[in-house]
């Protein structure tokens, strides 16, 4: 009981606080309407695809190896673009491809992914930046430093 009255008590205070400093200095509150005016930087968003194969371009590319390696290679590859830091540790091992050539291999066994951004009224094209993330290949809009984590960056 005595909690429920302090609780009431403490309620009208507030309100009664609140209206006396509301009559003393009342506060106007416009909308500004002008929408082309505004500056509005938009957030960054970051895209990482599920599927970071493309599986036509994979088989191609294992061809090329001896018949034996070439399964070894496929669950290998595919184990590598899905590298992540929480599964690193289950990557296998595989001596047939030098380690300063797992980006590259990487980017070539990528699928396409080149949509168009268009922000609505102003028609500004927002750039696709693909950049590594700790979930791997993965594309930034309106990042401002996404390129400096893009495999092209140099």
């Amino acid at each position: 009981m005595g909690v429920v009255c302090l609780s009431i008590y403490g309620s009208v205070y507030l309100s009664l606080s609140t209206w006396l400093r509301y009559q003393s200095s009342p506060t106007i509150i416009s909308m500004d309407r002008d929408m082309f005016a505004w500056n509005t930087t938009f957030p960054c968003v970051t895209i990482c695809p599920d599927n970071k194969i493309d599986q036509r371009k994979l088989r191609a590319f294992v061809e090329d190896y001896d018949e034996s390696e070439r399964e070894k290679l496929e669950a290998f590859i595919i184990a590598l673009a899905n590298t992540t830091y929480e599964n690193l540790d289950l990557l296998p091992e595989f001596d047939g491809l030098r380690p300063s050539q797992y980006m590259d291999t990487l980017l070539k066994l990528t699928p396409s992914f080149t949509p168009t951004l268009t922000i609505g009224a102003a028609g500004i094209h927002l750039n696709i930046e693909p950049t590594i993330t700790e979930m791997g290949l993965c594309y930034a809009v309106n990042s401002k430093v996404a390129i400096y984590n893009s495999p092209a960056y140099v």
